[in-house]
């Protein structure tokens, strides 16, 4: 899984007369006197990204796929699948009105970075659009990071314009105690199978907290300790940091073919349990296996983790304007956040909290974030506290209305003492919220 740094390209069109044709919803222009058109068939349960090299799908994790699902469809006849290309997926539109019997959308292995920019904004549309419709997800690897809003990779933070966010919480990886990037290698999961470990994301390893983990951990890391999730079930988006669909020697040596006919009865009952099908063979069972060891509370490295489950807790709310309060109405993630609505023009309110670095060389803040309606003479800013208030950031006369959720993060420096959210707004529309707030030792 290679990532750079993000670049911008520009496209010189130019005008030409076209014979106006009558095109299908799901077709676009795709060359000089051609349509492109979506491949799905209407038997069709699952279509799979597989566009390599630039298109981000890795060799060996297209050929993976197709060795699963072929070896599913033998076990089911009735399992049908189809891969697509970055055109494909930008071209197939309303996918759960125009093909019904269509269950899941597979994004495998490779590349998140070149996936992102290959599926572009039409691509992250279409299958956002698909998931929000009752459609299923199931990323492996690169593509369980293509799922999330922003990952930790190799110790650096990225938030790519097109990653889908179908999976709100920051990812990280690639886990060196298992297998420093670029090498992989066969690892043991919490029940028992063996699979191939090559850079996948997990939650809680560095920059991350387990705290922040939607949905099931249905399987952990065995060989290494915290219980790190390997597998993840949310509702029907499923996320596996570990190649279960991995084929003994395709790319790859260390897995025997009993591993693989294992790990092959697991993934494909996760994917019934995700997609709502019941293809053979049954056989695995795919709820949570036990963990070997009980994740440690706190991690070691974590300062504090706070969802505001409990209410305000170790924080304090100062300033003139209305209070900062906890409540149930959108929380990031669980049941409750923190927000502050309206607190007046000219009146910021403050939700504060002391912290400690010293046995750090600094840290690291996390936190999710949303603004409503601020306007130039509103503000929300974040800071920290070291003899002076420093701005992490804030947005001085600029407006701000984010329709959801985004994950920020900040470095820290050890003589930081004190964290605060502030927010300043005068309209009762207006408000600042605040959710997941992490604080890493670094």
């Amino acid at each position: 899984m290679r990532l750079r740094s993000l670049r911008l390209a520009c496209l010189a069109v130019a005008a030409v007369a076209v014979l106006v044709l009558p095109v299908r919803p799901d077709s676009v222009m795709a060359g000089k006197g051609s349509f492109a058109t979506c491949p799905i068939a209407q038997d069709t349960q699952f279509v799979i990204y597989g566009q390599t090299f630039k298109g981000g799908v890795g060799t060996s994790s297209r050929s993976w796929m197709d060795h699963f699902f072929a070896w599913w469809q033998a076990q089911d006849a009735g399992v049908h699948y189809q891969f697509l290309t970055a055109t494909d997926a930008q071209v197939c539109t309303n996918l759960r009105t125009n093909y019904p019997n269509l269950k899941m959308w597979v994004q495998p292995g490779g590349d998140a970075y070149d996936q992102q920019t290959a599926l572009g904004a039409a691509g992250k549309a279409n299958i956002a659009a698909f998931i929000a419709a009752g459609g299923a997800y199931f990323g492996a690897c690169a593509g369980a990071y293509y799922a999330a809003a922003d990952y930790w990779w190799e110790g650096k933070y990225y938030v790519h314009p097109y990653l889908l966010g179908a999976y709100p919480v920051t990812l990280e990886g690639a886990i060196s105690a298992i297998a420093p990037w670029p090498g992989y290698a066969l690892t043991t999961l919490s029940n028992g199978r063996h699979a191939i470990y090559y850079g996948g994301p997990t939650i809680g390893l560095s920059h991350t907290s387990i705290a922040s983990l939607l949905g099931q951990k249905m399987a952990s890391f065995a060989d290494i300790g915290g219980a790190l999730p390997a597998v993840i079930a949310r509702g029907k988006v499923l996320l596996t940091s570990v190649h279960l669909e991995a084929f003994e020697n395709d790319g790859i040596t260390g897995l025997a073919t009993a591993d693989r006919e294992a790990n092959y009865r697991y993934l494909g009952s996760l994917v019934n349990l995700a997609a709502g099908t019941a293809f053979l063979p049954p056989g695995a069972d795919p709820t949570p296996s036990p963990s070997p060891t009980p994740s440690p509370s706190p991690r070691p490295g974590e300062v504090f983790a706070d969802g505001f489950e409990n209410g305000i807790g170790g924080w304090i709310v100062n300033g003139p304007g209305a209070p900062w309060i906890v409540a149930t109405v959108e929380p990031s993630s669980g049941s409750r956040h923190a927000y502050a609505q309206q607190p007046g023009v000219s009146t910021p309110t403050y939700l504060e909290r002391a912290i400690d670095l010293s046995a750090y060389a600094g840290g690291t803040l996390s936190y999710d974030r949303k603004r409503i309606g601020l306007d130039g003479p509103d503000e929300f800013g974040v800071q920290y506290f070291d003899g002076t208030w420093h701005d992490l950031e804030a947005t001085g006369s600029a407006s701000a209305n984010d329709a959801t959720y985004t994950r920020m993060s900040f470095g820290l420096p050890k003589v930081a003492s004190r964290i605060r959210f502030l927010c300043m707004a005068g309209a009762v529309s207006e408000k600042c919220e605040v959710d997941n707030v992490v604080l890493l030792g670094t």
